[in-house]
Protein backbone atom coordinates (compact mmCIF):
# COMPACT_ATOMS: atom_id res chain seq x y z
CA UNK A 1 0.00 0.00 0.00
CA UNK A 2 1.70 3.32 -0.87
CA UNK A 3 1.28 6.28 1.11
CA UNK A 4 -1.54 7.96 -1.23
CA UNK A 5 -3.85 4.71 0.25
CA UNK A 6 -3.61 6.27 3.75
CA UNK A 7 -6.03 8.96 5.10
CA UNK A 8 -5.66 11.00 8.39
CA UNK A 9 -7.94 9.30 11.07
CA UNK A 10 -9.80 12.76 11.09
CA UNK A 11 -10.28 13.11 7.73
CA UNK A 12 -12.66 9.66 7.15
CA UNK A 13 -14.07 9.50 10.92
CA UNK A 14 -14.76 12.33 13.23
CA UNK A 15 -15.77 11.16 17.04
CA UNK A 16 -17.93 12.62 19.73
CA UNK A 17 -17.78 12.09 23.32
CA UNK A 18 -20.17 11.12 25.67
CA UNK A 19 -22.23 12.98 28.61
CA UNK A 20 -22.20 12.82 32.31
CA UNK A 21 -25.73 13.07 33.67
CA UNK A 22 -25.42 13.46 37.56
CA UNK A 23 -25.72 10.23 39.73
CA UNK A 24 -28.58 11.76 41.52
CA UNK A 25 -30.90 11.11 38.30
CA UNK A 26 -30.08 7.71 37.52
CA UNK A 27 -32.92 4.84 37.82
CA UNK A 28 -32.56 0.96 37.95
CA UNK A 29 -35.97 0.12 35.76
CA UNK A 30 -36.71 1.04 32.71
CA UNK A 31 -39.47 3.73 32.58
CA UNK A 32 -41.01 6.07 30.09
CA UNK A 33 -39.00 9.18 29.35
CA UNK A 34 -36.45 7.46 30.47
CA UNK A 35 -33.32 6.11 27.89
CA UNK A 36 -30.66 3.77 28.89
CA UNK A 37 -27.17 5.61 30.48
CA UNK A 38 -24.53 3.42 28.35
CA UNK A 39 -21.30 2.98 30.18
CA UNK A 40 -17.92 0.81 29.80
CA UNK A 41 -19.04 -1.92 32.10
CA UNK A 42 -22.48 -2.39 30.46
CA UNK A 43 -21.17 -4.13 27.14
CA UNK A 44 -19.83 -6.97 29.88
CA UNK A 45 -23.28 -7.43 31.51
CA UNK A 46 -26.65 -5.96 32.24
CA UNK A 47 -26.95 -6.37 36.09
CA UNK A 48 -25.57 -2.58 36.38
CA UNK A 49 -27.83 -0.89 34.06
CA UNK A 50 -29.24 2.59 34.80
CA UNK A 51 -31.71 5.05 33.46
CA UNK A 52 -31.88 8.98 33.00
CA UNK A 53 -34.08 11.30 31.70
CA UNK A 54 -34.09 12.05 28.04
CA UNK A 55 -33.10 15.33 27.12
CA UNK A 56 -31.22 16.55 24.02
CA UNK A 57 -28.28 17.33 25.41
CA UNK A 58 -27.97 13.36 25.83
CA UNK A 59 -25.21 12.26 23.28
CA UNK A 60 -26.37 8.91 21.86
CA UNK A 61 -25.28 5.79 19.64
CA UNK A 62 -27.32 3.26 18.00
CA UNK A 63 -26.08 -0.78 18.04
CA UNK A 64 -24.29 -0.01 14.87
CA UNK A 65 -22.22 2.48 16.26
CA UNK A 66 -18.50 1.93 17.25
CA UNK A 67 -17.64 3.02 20.40
CA UNK A 68 -14.40 3.63 21.87
CA UNK A 69 -13.73 3.16 25.61
CA UNK A 70 -11.83 6.58 26.49
CA UNK A 71 -10.29 6.17 30.24
CA UNK A 72 -9.10 3.34 32.87
CA UNK A 73 -8.28 0.07 32.92
CA UNK A 74 -10.64 -0.37 29.49
CA UNK A 75 -8.60 2.43 27.45
CA UNK A 76 -8.71 1.71 23.99
CA UNK A 77 -11.04 -0.88 24.06
CA UNK A 78 -13.54 -1.41 20.83
CA UNK A 79 -17.40 -1.64 21.78
CA UNK A 80 -20.41 -2.02 20.13
CA UNK A 81 -24.47 -3.28 19.95
CA UNK A 82 -25.84 -1.37 22.26
CA UNK A 83 -27.97 1.40 22.30
CA UNK A 84 -29.16 4.47 24.38
CA UNK A 85 -27.03 7.74 25.72
CA UNK A 86 -23.35 7.00 26.89
CA UNK A 87 -21.30 8.60 29.72
CA UNK A 88 -18.27 10.55 29.63
CA UNK A 89 -15.77 7.43 29.70
CA UNK A 90 -16.90 6.59 25.95
CA UNK A 91 -16.54 7.93 22.45
CA UNK A 92 -18.62 7.12 19.18
CA UNK A 93 -16.52 6.90 15.58
CA UNK A 94 -18.65 8.53 12.70
CA UNK A 95 -16.83 7.08 9.34
CA UNK A 96 -17.48 8.70 6.69
CA UNK A 97 -19.42 5.17 4.92
CA UNK A 98 -18.44 6.54 1.57
CA UNK A 99 -14.89 6.07 2.00
CA UNK A 100 -14.37 3.74 5.37
CA UNK A 101 -16.61 0.27 5.47
CA UNK A 102 -17.42 -0.11 8.64
CA UNK A 103 -16.37 -3.37 9.60
CA UNK A 104 -12.85 -2.98 8.25
CA UNK A 105 -12.93 -0.01 10.49
CA UNK A 106 -13.23 -1.97 13.46
CA UNK A 107 -10.63 -4.16 12.65
CA UNK A 108 -8.36 -1.15 12.11
CA UNK A 109 -9.13 0.11 15.42
CA UNK A 110 -8.74 -3.33 17.67
CA UNK A 111 -5.66 -4.73 15.95
CA UNK A 112 -2.54 -3.73 17.35
CA UNK A 113 -1.11 -0.67 15.72
CA UNK A 114 -4.20 1.14 16.88
CA UNK A 115 -4.08 -0.55 20.46
CA UNK A 116 -0.52 0.26 20.93
CA UNK A 117 -0.95 4.18 20.13
CA UNK A 118 -3.77 4.65 22.33
CA UNK A 119 -2.45 2.91 25.35
CA UNK A 120 0.95 4.62 25.12
CA UNK A 121 0.34 8.00 24.34
CA UNK A 122 3.31 9.67 25.30
CA UNK A 123 3.27 7.56 28.67
CA UNK A 124 0.74 9.13 30.57
CA UNK A 125 -1.88 7.50 32.95
CA UNK A 126 -4.86 5.28 31.45
CA UNK A 127 -6.92 7.80 33.03
CA UNK A 128 -6.00 10.78 31.49
CA UNK A 129 -7.84 9.03 28.35
CA UNK A 130 -6.91 10.64 24.81
CA UNK A 131 -8.74 13.40 22.92
CA UNK A 132 -9.62 14.06 19.38
CA UNK A 133 -6.47 15.92 19.03
CA UNK A 134 -4.69 12.59 19.48
CA UNK A 135 -6.24 11.24 16.79
CA UNK A 136 -4.43 13.60 14.54
CA UNK A 137 -1.14 11.64 14.53
CA UNK A 138 -2.86 8.48 13.07
CA UNK A 139 -3.35 7.58 9.31
CA UNK A 140 -6.16 5.16 8.19
CA UNK A 141 -4.94 2.62 5.27
CA UNK A 142 -7.81 2.92 2.90
CA UNK A 143 -8.08 0.67 -0.33
CA UNK A 144 -10.90 1.23 -2.52
CA UNK A 145 -14.24 0.57 -0.55
CA UNK A 146 -14.63 -3.05 -2.38
CA UNK A 147 -11.31 -3.99 -0.95
CA UNK A 148 -11.97 -3.18 2.58
CA UNK A 149 -15.41 -5.32 2.10
CA UNK A 150 -12.98 -8.08 0.98
CA UNK A 151 -9.88 -7.59 3.86
CA UNK A 152 -13.21 -7.63 6.51
CA UNK A 153 -14.90 -10.62 4.88
CA UNK A 154 -11.08 -12.33 5.67
CA UNK A 155 -10.72 -11.26 9.31
CA UNK A 156 -14.62 -11.68 10.00
CA UNK A 157 -13.70 -15.41 9.34
CA UNK A 158 -10.45 -15.68 11.24
CA UNK A 159 -11.77 -14.00 14.28
CA UNK A 160 -14.89 -16.62 14.52
CA UNK A 161 -12.40 -19.35 14.35
CA UNK A 162 -10.61 -17.77 17.40
CA UNK A 163 -13.54 -17.20 18.99
CA UNK A 164 -15.25 -20.48 18.58
CA UNK A 165 -12.02 -21.54 20.03
CA UNK A 166 -11.85 -19.08 22.94
CA UNK A 167 -15.72 -20.27 23.78
CA UNK A 168 -14.44 -23.70 24.04
CA UNK A 169 -11.68 -23.40 26.50
CA UNK A 170 -14.35 -21.55 28.62
CA UNK A 171 -16.83 -24.50 28.14
CA UNK A 172 -13.93 -26.47 29.59
CA UNK A 173 -13.17 -24.04 32.69
CA UNK A 174 -16.51 -24.88 33.79
CA UNK A 175 -16.85 -28.89 33.08
CA UNK A 176 -15.20 -29.50 36.05
CA UNK A 177 -17.99 -28.16 38.30
CA UNK A 178 -20.95 -29.47 36.20
CA UNK A 179 -18.96 -32.93 36.51
CA UNK A 180 -18.82 -32.15 40.58
CA UNK A 181 -22.05 -31.34 40.97
CA UNK A 182 -23.24 -34.56 38.95
CA UNK A 183 -21.10 -36.88 41.03
CA UNK A 184 -21.64 -35.20 44.46
CA UNK A 185 -24.51 -32.16 43.94
CA UNK A 186 -27.33 -34.75 44.93
CA UNK A 187 -28.49 -34.44 48.85
CA UNK A 188 -30.05 -38.30 48.17
CA UNK A 189 -26.07 -39.90 48.08
CA UNK A 190 -26.27 -39.08 51.92
CA UNK A 191 -22.29 -38.51 51.95
CA UNK A 192 -21.12 -37.81 55.07
CA UNK A 193 -20.30 -33.99 56.18
CA UNK A 194 -17.06 -32.92 57.35
CA UNK A 195 -15.48 -29.36 57.22
CA UNK A 196 -12.87 -28.65 55.69
CA UNK A 197 -10.57 -27.69 58.80
CA UNK A 198 -11.34 -31.10 59.82
CA UNK A 199 -9.43 -32.75 56.69
CA UNK A 200 -7.38 -30.31 55.40
CA UNK A 201 -4.25 -27.86 57.72
CA UNK A 202 -6.30 -24.46 56.61
CA UNK A 203 -4.19 -21.33 57.10
CA UNK A 204 -2.91 -18.31 55.51
CA UNK A 205 -0.27 -15.91 54.84
CA UNK A 206 0.87 -12.75 56.37
CA UNK A 207 -1.70 -9.80 57.03
CA UNK A 208 1.25 -7.18 57.39
CA UNK A 209 3.13 -5.16 55.10
CA UNK A 210 6.47 -6.01 55.04
CA UNK A 211 9.01 -3.61 53.23
CA UNK A 212 9.35 -3.92 49.61
CA UNK A 213 12.69 -4.19 47.94
CA UNK A 214 14.28 -4.26 44.56
CA UNK A 215 15.24 -8.13 44.35
CA UNK A 216 14.05 -10.50 46.67
CA UNK A 217 11.53 -13.31 46.67
CA UNK A 218 7.99 -12.71 44.93
CA UNK A 219 4.96 -11.66 47.56
CA UNK A 220 1.90 -12.95 46.34
CA UNK A 221 -1.52 -11.44 46.89
CA UNK A 222 -5.28 -11.78 45.35
CA UNK A 223 -4.20 -9.46 42.92
CA UNK A 224 -2.02 -12.35 40.83
CA UNK A 225 -4.53 -14.63 40.81
CA UNK A 226 -7.08 -14.96 37.69
CA UNK A 227 -9.57 -17.75 36.96
CA UNK A 228 -7.11 -20.53 38.70
CA UNK A 229 -4.14 -19.48 37.46
CA UNK A 230 -1.06 -18.52 39.33
CA UNK A 231 0.89 -15.37 37.82
CA UNK A 232 4.18 -13.61 39.36
CA UNK A 233 3.32 -10.81 36.63
CA UNK A 234 3.87 -7.19 39.14
CA UNK A 235 4.47 -8.73 42.31
CA UNK A 236 6.31 -6.85 45.01
CA UNK A 237 9.59 -8.75 46.52
CA UNK A 238 10.33 -8.77 49.93
CA UNK A 239 14.05 -9.33 51.56
CA UNK A 240 14.95 -12.69 52.67
CA UNK A 241 14.51 -12.21 56.06
CA UNK A 242 11.05 -11.29 55.58
CA UNK A 243 10.67 -14.50 53.43
CA UNK A 244 12.05 -16.93 55.96
CA UNK A 245 9.98 -15.26 58.61
CA UNK A 246 6.42 -15.60 56.99
CA UNK A 247 6.90 -18.90 55.96
CA UNK A 248 7.66 -20.19 59.63
CA UNK A 249 3.90 -20.46 58.99
CA UNK A 250 2.82 -20.33 55.98
CA UNK A 251 5.48 -21.87 53.41
CA UNK A 252 3.84 -22.76 50.31
CA UNK A 253 5.04 -26.67 49.13
CA UNK A 254 4.15 -28.55 46.46
CA UNK A 255 0.47 -29.70 45.92
CA UNK A 256 -0.67 -27.14 48.10
CA UNK A 257 -3.87 -24.98 47.60
CA UNK A 258 -3.81 -21.23 47.98
CA UNK A 259 -6.53 -18.91 47.18
CA UNK A 260 -7.28 -15.22 48.02
CA UNK A 261 -9.22 -14.36 50.84
CA UNK A 262 -9.56 -10.56 50.07
CA UNK A 263 -11.17 -8.57 46.83
CA UNK A 264 -11.48 -11.80 44.03
CA UNK A 265 -12.32 -14.66 46.49
CA UNK A 266 -11.57 -18.19 45.21
CA UNK A 267 -9.83 -19.07 42.23
CA UNK A 268 -8.09 -21.44 44.20
CA UNK A 269 -4.95 -23.13 42.02
CA UNK A 270 -2.90 -26.15 43.31
CA UNK A 271 0.87 -25.45 43.34
CA UNK A 272 2.12 -27.88 40.54
CA UNK A 273 5.63 -26.38 40.38
CA UNK A 274 8.06 -26.12 43.23
CA UNK A 275 8.60 -21.76 43.41
CA UNK A 276 10.06 -19.75 46.23
CA UNK A 277 7.29 -17.33 47.14
CA UNK A 278 5.31 -16.11 50.52
CA UNK A 279 1.74 -15.01 50.68
CA UNK A 280 -0.15 -12.09 51.74
CA UNK A 281 -4.05 -12.17 52.67
CA UNK A 282 -4.22 -15.73 50.79
CA UNK A 283 -5.56 -18.91 51.93
CA UNK A 284 -2.87 -21.73 52.30
CA UNK A 285 -4.47 -25.58 52.30
CA UNK A 286 -2.49 -28.24 53.07
CA UNK A 287 -2.76 -31.82 52.90
CA UNK A 288 -2.44 -34.69 55.21
CA UNK A 289 -3.17 -38.14 55.97
CA UNK A 290 -6.49 -39.17 55.05
CA UNK A 291 -7.04 -35.63 53.17
CA UNK A 292 -9.60 -35.68 50.44
CA UNK A 293 -7.72 -35.54 46.67
CA UNK A 294 -6.97 -31.69 45.69
CA UNK A 295 -8.59 -31.68 42.35
CA UNK A 296 -12.04 -32.48 45.02
CA UNK A 297 -11.30 -29.39 47.41
CA UNK A 298 -9.59 -27.54 44.40
CA UNK A 299 -13.05 -27.83 43.20
CA UNK A 300 -15.13 -27.35 45.89
CA UNK A 301 -13.78 -23.98 46.55
CA UNK A 302 -14.46 -22.89 42.92
CA UNK A 303 -18.20 -23.01 43.41
CA UNK A 304 -21.35 -22.92 45.41
CA UNK A 305 -19.79 -24.17 48.66
CA UNK A 306 -17.50 -20.98 48.48
CA UNK A 307 -19.80 -18.50 47.14
CA UNK A 308 -22.49 -19.24 50.05
CA UNK A 309 -19.97 -18.47 52.53
CA UNK A 310 -19.23 -15.10 50.54
CA UNK A 311 -22.59 -14.48 50.31
CA UNK A 312 -23.33 -15.20 54.49
CA UNK A 313 -20.32 -14.57 56.13
CA UNK A 314 -18.40 -12.24 53.88
CA UNK A 315 -17.35 -9.54 55.67
CA UNK A 316 -15.94 -5.67 54.17
CA UNK A 317 -17.45 -3.71 52.01
CA UNK A 318 -16.88 -2.49 48.48
CA UNK A 319 -13.97 -5.42 48.79
CA UNK A 320 -14.84 -8.64 50.44
CA UNK A 321 -13.14 -10.74 52.78
CA UNK A 322 -13.66 -14.46 53.92
CA UNK A 323 -11.92 -15.07 57.36
CA UNK A 324 -9.55 -18.11 58.15
CA UNK A 325 -12.31 -18.86 60.31
CA UNK A 326 -14.91 -19.12 57.86
CA UNK A 327 -13.13 -21.08 55.48
CA UNK A 328 -11.97 -23.83 58.47
CA UNK A 329 -15.79 -23.90 59.31
CA UNK A 330 -17.00 -24.73 55.51
CA UNK A 331 -19.10 -27.88 55.83
CA UNK A 332 -19.34 -29.61 52.84
CA UNK A 333 -20.55 -33.84 51.59
CA UNK A 334 -17.67 -35.99 51.70
CA UNK A 335 -17.66 -38.67 49.34
CA UNK A 336 -15.84 -42.07 49.59
CA UNK A 337 -12.27 -42.30 48.13
CA UNK A 338 -12.95 -44.29 45.49
CA UNK A 339 -15.14 -41.74 44.19
CA UNK A 340 -12.83 -39.00 44.73
CA UNK A 341 -10.30 -40.48 42.93
CA UNK A 342 -12.70 -41.34 40.05
CA UNK A 343 -13.51 -37.54 39.70
CA UNK A 344 -9.69 -37.23 40.15
CA UNK A 345 -9.39 -39.01 37.01
CA UNK A 346 -11.68 -36.86 34.92
CA UNK A 347 -10.09 -33.65 35.94
CA UNK A 348 -6.84 -34.66 35.04
CA UNK A 349 -7.71 -35.56 31.62
CA UNK A 350 -9.80 -32.07 31.35
CA UNK A 351 -6.57 -30.67 32.72
CA UNK A 352 -4.91 -32.42 29.44
CA UNK A 353 -7.66 -31.19 27.08
CA UNK A 354 -7.42 -27.57 28.32
CA UNK A 355 -3.61 -27.36 28.17
CA UNK A 356 -4.34 -28.43 24.36
CA UNK A 357 -6.60 -25.97 23.53
CA UNK A 358 -4.92 -23.48 25.35
CA UNK A 359 -1.75 -24.01 23.16
CA UNK A 360 -4.61 -23.93 19.91
CA UNK A 361 -5.98 -20.45 21.37
CA UNK A 362 -2.37 -18.98 21.41
CA UNK A 363 -1.32 -20.10 18.07
CA UNK A 364 -4.61 -18.48 16.53
CA UNK A 365 -4.02 -15.19 18.35
CA UNK A 366 -0.22 -15.21 16.83
CA UNK A 367 -1.72 -15.91 13.72
CA UNK A 368 -4.93 -13.50 13.82
CA UNK A 369 -2.15 -10.64 15.23
CA UNK A 370 -0.33 -11.22 11.69
CA UNK A 371 -2.95 -11.56 9.58
CA UNK A 372 -4.06 -8.04 11.04
CA UNK A 373 -0.91 -6.58 10.64
CA UNK A 374 -0.66 -8.04 7.00
CA UNK A 375 -4.28 -6.61 5.98
CA UNK A 376 -3.66 -3.01 7.13
CA UNK A 377 -0.20 -3.13 4.83
CA UNK A 378 -1.79 -4.07 2.03
CA UNK A 379 -0.48 -7.53 2.05
CA UNK A 380 -3.90 -9.74 1.92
Amino acid sequence: MTPAHFAPFLEVCDIQGGTQPPKSTFIDEPTDGYVRLLQIQDFKTDKKAVFVPDKQTLKKCSKNDIMIARYGASLGKILSGLEGAYNVALVKTIPDLERLDRAYFAHFLRANAFQSFILNLGGRAAQAGFNKADLERIKIPLPPLEEQKRIAGILDQADALRRLRTRALDRLNTLGQAIFHEMFGDPTHNFSLATLGEVCDVRDGTHDSPKYVETGYPLLTSKNFSTGVLSFDGAKSISEEDYFKINKRSKVDLGDIVMPMIGTIGSPVVIEEEAAFAIKNVALIKFVEGSPKASFIQTLLSGVYLERIVKTQGRGGTQKFVSLGDLRKLQFPLPPKEQQEAFEGLISEIKKQKSKLCNLVTTQETLFASLQHRAFRGEL
